[in-house]
């Protein structure tokens, strides 16, 4: 195995399946191959490691120790019923772990061949809350019909405060990144496309969410490095965390695809040059402790 992975990743136990469309279609030697799916590999998937992807790991491999107790499991005969949106919270990224593993499939999966090997609606989202603490997901077997109901509560893992601290830094540097856009950027912007109706009242909009998110972020994580190991203070935590991520990630594909591209089509030199003078600056007020987007800016 590589060795540019963390050992201790590399310590999980693997996840061992039979995979009959393989051998159909000549991928593996023989009959009967056995594939092993590690947390590695979950890991290379999903592009990083952390409490969702492990989570979505150990939920699926318990689930298949109830569901396969003497057997090894079949990838492509299991079917997966999520209790929550496909876009709400990390439900959508513990789906994804969970199809990687065991081949099944929302609308867009594989048709199969004839009546057999299909994968497309194998994993599908249902709206409503088993239990509003607990994550839920069903595995069923498609041979038999047995099923397994996984409860994860991520409000009950180990929470440390240096994590806290980190997560609380790593927002606030964001924060600063919106103050750099709306002082810097956006004023030179708007000088040909309007404020309302445009890209950057758009953006005004989401820092504004993102700023009101990570107060209430920050103030949790007080909370919480102030004794306060409450798991509804926990709970609030990866509440507010994932929201603002989710935010965040839908903020930086419009900054990409469009707010930084329509400013390479219409600045000139001398605009870029004034953005970037004023990028440094506000850099610099960040070294110096102060406040992203000045006194003005204060909801930031």
């Amino acid at each position: 195995m590589s060795a540019i992975f963390r050992d201790f990743l590399e310590e999980v136990r693997p996840i061992r399946f039979k995979e009959p469309l393989a051998e159909t279609l000549g991928a593996v030697k023989g009959e009967g191959a056995i594939l092993e799916y590690t947390f590695v590999d979950a890991v290379k998937m999903a592009g990083h490691a952390c409490p969702t992807v492990a989570g979505a790991y150990l939920s699926c491999q318990k689930a298949l120790e109830r569901l396969y107790p003497d057997e090894i499991p079949v990838r492509g005969e299991i079917s997966i019923t999520v209790y929550g949106e496909s876009d709400e919270g990390v439900y959508g990224v513990m789906a994804q772990v969970f199809g990687f593993l065991t081949g099944a499939a929302p609308a867009t999966g594989f048709r199969g061949l004839g009546h057999k090997f299909k994968r497309k609606d194998l994993l599908r989202f249902i709206p409503g809350k088993i239990d509003p603490q607990a994550m839920c997901f069903e595995f069923r077997r498609l041979d038999n019909g047995k099923a397994v109901l996984v409860k994860f509560y991520p409000q009950q893992i180990p929470f440390s405060a240096e994590k806290a601290k980190r997560l609380a830094k790593l927002l606030e540097k964001v924060i600063w990144e919106a103050a750099k856009e709306e002082e810097a950027l956006f004023p030179e912007i708007e000088r040909f496309i309007p404020r309302e109706g445009g890209p950057t009242g758009m953006m005004l909009i989401e820092h504004e969410d993102l700023g009101n998110t990570n107060k209430e972020f920050q103030r949790a994580v007080d909370e919480y490095l102030g004794d306060s190991d409450s798991a509804e203070i926990k709970r609030i935590i990866q509440e507010f965390g994932t929201r603002f991520i989710g935010v965040l990630r839908d903020h930086i594909d419009k900054e990409n695809n469009i707010l930084f591209t329509m400013a390479d089509m219409h600045l000139d030199q001398t605009q870029i040059d004034k953005v970037i003078k004023l990028f440094y600056e506000i850099e610099n007020a960040e070294e110096k402790g102060g406040n992203p987007g000045g006194n003005d800016n204060a909801r930031l």
